[in-house]
């Protein structure tokens, strides 16, 4: 699969065929017909499937960066290891600091490459929508289980919020991930989930 050329159409998140690799199980899927199941894990694809990737977390590293640059004074308490003399009060809390900031940094560097060598990104499949995102397990929603997909009164963050059936709370996807860095990216996304849980409903009535 290749990338299609562009028409002049607005700039949108990366679009199909963006699949190469299967969302949910990393299975090459190059060479492919555009209707196809995974031939690891099943999960379906389709013309109409897309991938709305975090392209660009400026945040997260941002918070990262002044979290870790603000470290150095208490780095500073690790020289006092190397004192000959008793070490004080503030000296001793000094070098827990330190200790704690390098501890800090280290899983901090090792969680944010696992984090972005996997990628976040919501994508819409045939079988429901998958998400990978920062502070959740991997999940996949069936269409069936969405009741509406919508903005979020907040549009300043451009927000979906999801309603789940069933469930009292809603999901909510963007925020500081910028999963949608523009408006036409956020009103398609909305436009496909509900269309995709519109059919869905529709065909489990139809075989009833």
């Amino acid at each position: 699969m290749t990338d299609a050329p562009s028409t002049g159409e607005p700039l949108r998140s990366k679009t199909h065929p963006a699949f190469q690799r299967c969302v949910r199980c990393s299975y090459r899927l190059r060479g492919l017909p555009e209707n196809h199941a995974c031939p690891e894990c099943g999960l379906r694809f389709d013309e109409e499937c897309e991938l709305y990737r975090v392209h660009n977390p400026k945040v997260i590293f941002g918070v990262f960066g002044i979290l870790y640059g603000s470290g150095w004074v208490s780095l500073k308490g690790l020289g006092n290891l190397g004192g000959t003399g008793p070490l004080g009060g503030w000296d001793v809390l000094a070098v827990v600091a330190g200790i704690f900031w390098v501890v800090m940094v280290v899983a901090g560097v090792f969680f944010v490459v696992r984090l972005y060598r996997r990628g976040q990104f919501a994508a819409v499949t045939g079988d429901g929508l998958f998400i990978r995102m920062a502070g959740r397990n991997d999940e996949l929603i069936a269409w069936h289980d969405i009741a509406d997909a919508c903005v979020k009164p907040d549009r300043k963050c451009r927000i979906v919020a999801l309603k789940l059936r069933g469930k009292a709370k809603t999901l909510e996807l963007g925020s500081v991930f910028k999963l949608f860095p523009r408006d036409e990216d956020l009103e398609r996304f909305i436009q496909q989930v509900n269309d995709r849980r519109t059919q869905s409903d529709s065909e489990r009535q139809a075989d009833r």
